[in-house]
């Protein structure tokens, strides 16, 4: 059975490529470029599979790697964001972003002379990973077994504690 937001009539469809025609062009040539790179960008579907297949010991229908695409993306951008955040934060705060000896940064293409920053290194990512996991965002350090937590401080089991080859998904 199909969602409802999958069946589109021919003219919802047209309005939708009609507005992102209209939101495209009123983007810059540098929004342009990021837009262009961040919709091009993909996570392979077999290492998503993979995934999910060695998690739940079990294999998975198609709808389930395409959605765990989508929430991989949107959290890998949302931390190279943080990350961005988290860089400009240092280079306000005078530390160096390069190992040259006058700490200047010189561009290698265009759009790295817009941005005028350094790319991002991994401190930049741990650091944005750390602040994320510490905020409690998507459950913080706890993750998923928060409900775990929850639920079996009475003294009730609820949860097996593995699957033991129960389907998870039909």
């Amino acid at each position: 059975m199909a969602s409802r937001s999958a069946a589109r009539t021919k003219e919802q469809i047209e309005e939708e490529k009609e507005l992102v025609a209209l939101l495209k062009s009123q983007m810059d040539t540098a929004q342009f470029d990021r837009y262009e790179v961040w919709h091009r960008q993909s996570i392979k579907p077999q290492d998503v599979k993979r995934h999910i297949n060695s998690v739940t010991s079990q294999s998975c229908p198609t709808n389930v790697h395409q959605m765990m695409q989508v929430v991989c993306k949107m959290y890998l951008g949302d931390i190279v964001e943080a990350a961005r955040d988290i860089q400009q934060e240092w280079i306000d705060s005078g530390e160096k972003q390069t190992e040259e000896e006058d700490g200047e940064f010189e561009p290698s293409n265009e759009l790295s002379k817009y941005r005028r920053q350094a790319p991002l290194r991994p401190d930049h990512l741990r650091e944005a990973y750390r602040r994320r996991k510490a905020a409690g965002e998507n459950g913080g350090a706890l993750g998923s077994l928060m409900v775990w937590n929850q639920q079996t401080q009475n003294g009730e089991e609820r949860f097996a504690v593995r699957a033991g080859g129960r389907r998870l998904f039909r």
